[in-house]
């Protein structure tokens, strides 16, 4: 009979620790979803822009840039 109550009492301490973690772990997904959607948002709205200068653009990537 103590075992059987022992035995109840650490399944409701394990499930209350379950559904705290459960918890936590939907927090932290709602969160990440929060953060990445305004960046995916913009991502689709970004433009390409042509180069300021254009004789830059044209040189190559090993050659110096000269001011």
């Amino acid at each position: 009979m103590r075992k059987e109550k022992e035995n109840r009492e650490q399944t409701n301490e394990t499930e209350k620790s379950f559904n705290e973690l459960k918890g936590i772990t939907q927090a932290i997904q709602e969160q990440k979803e929060r953060t990445l959607t305004p960046t995916l948002k913009t991502a689709y709205k970004t433009e390409l822009k042509p180069p300021s200068n254009i004789t830059d653009a044209k040189k190559s990537v090993l050659e110096p840039i000269e001011s």
